[in-house]
């Protein structure tokens, strides 16, 4: 599966509107549902595990046109979707962050190039995103409900396994982090998907729910540790099947402690 492919997945497209009082900052429940940040960037997020396991990704050059024109459309229907600009900006700023150092410790060739021009750095004007990552998530932690598009994103590079400044430190403080953040976007400690979604299904068909995305996870199986694999299968399934559940999923990575 190309990298092409996985930049050009369809994605449905939900009703358009805002929330009460015609708010833009709002989006409707409707919109809330099916184009949450974190859905919108599943096209990105699927690159980091296209990362893990391959290195015939292709130049340099091309790699990174493809995913600046993937970030300009995570962008652009980010905007359209009635999220603000505030908030569309930090969660772009958690997935270069994430791109940058899944691409630094590849395998791919291409690594060296890019490190003379970081993402963080075209697009940020830093080089320190390792650190910026958290001091920005301390502060949208500051004000959940309103920064809970931005942080929905956050919490999936930490599942997608970004530590930044904990590299050293060994992982122990990032999962508490993300143990952490899992259970301030859930609201409690307890798996419950009724609270969390009235409405959820059971999908009764899960290679259609999987989709294409499916010859991607088959083929970590060789390559990446279960648990993680585990973590990495939820959040993308997850992400596929829409924000409800996302919910679910971030509620169970709280109760198993992740």
């Amino acid at each position: 599966m190309g990298l092409g492919h996985l930049f050009n997945r369809s994605r449905k497209t939900p009703e358009a509107g805002f929330g009460a009082g015609g708010d833009p900052s709002r989006p409707s429940a409707a919109l809330a549902t099916t184009r949450t940040l974190s859905t919108l960037s599943s096209d990105l997020f699927s690159f980091i595990v296209t990362l893990r396991t391959r290195t015939d990704l292709g130049e340099p050059g091309d790699i990174r046109n493809r995913i600046l024109d993937q970030l300009g459309r995570f962008e652009k229907e980010g905007k359209e979707a009635g999220y603000s600009t505030q908030q569309v900006d930090e969660a772009r700023f958690a997935i270069v962050a994430l791109l940058d150092e899944a691409i630094l410790n590849s395998q791919w060739p291409g690594k060296n190039v890019w490190r003379s021009t970081k993402l963080q750095s075209q697009l940020f004007g830093i080089n320190i995103a390792g650190e910026e990552f958290f001091k920005r998530l301390d502060r949208l932690r500051m004000n959940p409900g309103e920064n809970r598009p931005a942080l929905e994103v956050y919490h999936d590079a930490l599942v997608l396994g970004f530590s930044g400044r904990y590299v050293l430190s060994g992982p122990e403080k990032r999962d508490a982090l993300l143990l952490e953040l899992a259970r301030e976007l859930t609201g409690d400690n307890i798996f419950m998907v009724e609270k969390l979604s009235p409405h959820w299904k059971r999908p009764d068909d899960f290679p259609e729910v999987v989709g294409e995305g499916f010859p991607i996870w088959a083929t970590a199986l060789l390559f990446i540790p279960a648990m993680a694999l585990l973590i990495i299968v939820f959040g993308l399934v997850a992400r596929i099947a829409g924000s409800h559940a996302a919910d679910e999923i971030r509620s169970l990575l709280a109760t198993i402690g992740f």
